[in-house]
């Protein structure tokens, strides 16, 4: 969903807000709209109502969903952390 040229902008700078947006608006239109159903979806999944039934807590949901997100810039599972 994220290519590799558009990760590598987004870890340069994780508290630029307005460098991540610009980031984003590179994004093609489809994966725009994937992008924005699953924010809103794990949106809903991080309610305290939810994490309390099914125990997915922010984080767990981050270590799930992140690396579908975009693809691993290394092979060496050291490194991924």
């Amino acid at each position: 969903l994220i290519p590799e040229p558009l990760q590598k902008e987004l870890l340069a700078a994780p508290e630029d807000l307005d460098r991540i947006l610009g980031s984003v608006a590179k994004l093609s239109p489809l994966a725009w709209l994937i992008l924005g159903y699953l924010v809103r979806f794990l949106q809903t999944l991080c309610k305290p109502d939810n994490v309390a039934a099914t125990r997915m807590t922010p984080y767990n949901l981050a270590v799930v969903f992140a690396p579908n997100l975009s693809p691993m810039m290394s092979q060496n599972p050291a490194e991924v952390q």
